[in-house]
């Protein structure tokens, strides 16, 4: 059986909260998330993570999939290709026979059209030819005085989230990928890491 948490919160984070009928969330999901949030925190320059959600996903490895997407857009760009981590986990709506996936992507250094470039690559692996890269709720973004004006207004991307700057938001909306509601199994994948 696998262990579920009924706390809003984990560790200092606090958990998506979308649902008023919560069923939990997975602690080895959320440990896993926990252990990628650090790792991109000590070991990428500038760590970004976005939500991608692809509708009906065929079968196939995400990790040589992301890999091969990355590093050919690197290639592209004139890049070498980053570091990054992944965390998929495959849901099914209530009364829907179809699947989709989730999939919180930490890119070094990465900026909403990379993440486009990976979403679009992605509508290949989806029976429905559908990915979407999920927005942030607005009122979740950070906020700035425009000095010139004096009005408050919003910062930082509409679809990602920079970990040095935003990190406990980016917690709290990548934790939904580990919530029981939906969920068939508790199974997940994810990038490997080197614990030392």
């Amino acid at each position: 059986m696998a262990d579920i948490t009924f706390s809003q919160t984990y560790k200092d984070f606090n958990l998506y909260s979308g649902s008023k009928k919560s069923k939990g969330f997975y602690s080895a999901i959320l440990d896993k998330i926990d252990l990628i949030f650090n790792d991109a925190l000590n070991n990428f320059t500038i760590p970004v993570v976005g939500h991608i959600i692809v509708d009906s996903p065929k079968d196939y490895r995400i990790n040589q999939v992301l890999t091969r997407i990355i590093s050919n857009e690197a290639k592209i760009r004139g890049l070498t290709t980053p570091k990054f981590h992944y965390i998929s986990v495959i849901e099914r709506r209530k009364n829907d026979k179809n699947f989709h996936q989730h999939l919180a992507i930490f890119i070094d250094n990465g900026n909403h059209e990379y993440f486009k470039v990976i979403q679009l690559a992605l509508r290949r692996i989806s029976n429905t030819s559908k990915a979407t890269l999920a927005k942030r709720k607005y009122d979740t973004r950070p906020e700035f005085i425009d000095q010139s004006t004096g009005e408050i207004r919003k910062c930082g991307s509409a679809y990602l989230h920079n970990l040095r700057r935003e990190t406990f938001d980016a917690f709290e909306r990548i934790s939904y990928i580990a919530k029981v509601e939906t969920k068939i199994t508790p199974k997940f994948s994810s990038s490997r890491l080197n614990i030392n």
